[in-house]
């Protein structure tokens, strides 16, 4: 479901909410999970724009059904969602997610769009002073838009160039499904 608030109050209020989600959107005390121990590596992965995603049909529908089952959801900042081109207008969204904290300690988060319009795929690793990245994807995982935050300063936001992005979306992609395959059931 899809929140979008125009009243300026109410807006006010949820976004300084929308600026601290992200500091705080996978919970630190989440149990470590596994990683995928596959002996596939990103270089395996198809190259960037490639049109063959590591994650199939069937990992994705798991994932989602994952999603909505989980209910859990996030406000998203608003800084955030106008850079990758979500919303506009001090619009605030309001997302289902499935988080990971892998046994490595990064933080993975597969966001459902509204009517599975697309997702956003997000990595933080909270060791890396360097920068975290989430990816915007249509419903068919290709690369719409993305963009980066440092660790120490979750709401200074740049767009990531397009090769980088790809790469980073094909080794998310690779993880999920591999996460998928272990993890997750049909039931």
């Amino acid at each position: 479901m899809l929140v979008v608030s125009r009243s300026p109050m109410k807006a006010t209020r949820l976004g300084l909410l929308a600026a601290f989600v992200l500091l705080a959107l996978v919970p630190t005390d989440l149990p470590a999970q596994s990683s995928p121990s596959s002996s596939a590596t990103p270089g395996d992965v198809a190259a960037p724009g490639a049109q063959t995603s590591p994650l199939s049909s069937a990992q994705l529908h798991k994932i989602v059904k994952s999603i909505k089952d989980g209910n859990k959801r996030a406000v998203l900042n608003q800084n955030l969602t106008n850079l990758l081109g979500l919303t506009k207008n001090g619009e605030v969204l309001t997302l289902p997610y499935r988080a990971i904290k892998d046994d490595s300690g990064v933080h993975q988060v597969f966001f459902l769009l509204v009517a599975t319009t697309g997702y956003l795929i997000v990595q933080r690793d909270p060791r890396d002073t360097q920068n975290a990245m989430v990816v915007y994807v249509d419903s068919d995982l290709h690369l719409i838009s993305a963009v980066s935050y440092p660790n120490s300063h979750p709401d200074l936001f740049s767009p990531v160039p397009r090769p980088e992005a790809a790469k980073t979306l094909n080794e998310e992609l690779l993880w999920w499904a591999e996460f998928t395959d272990q993890h997750i059931t049909d039931e």
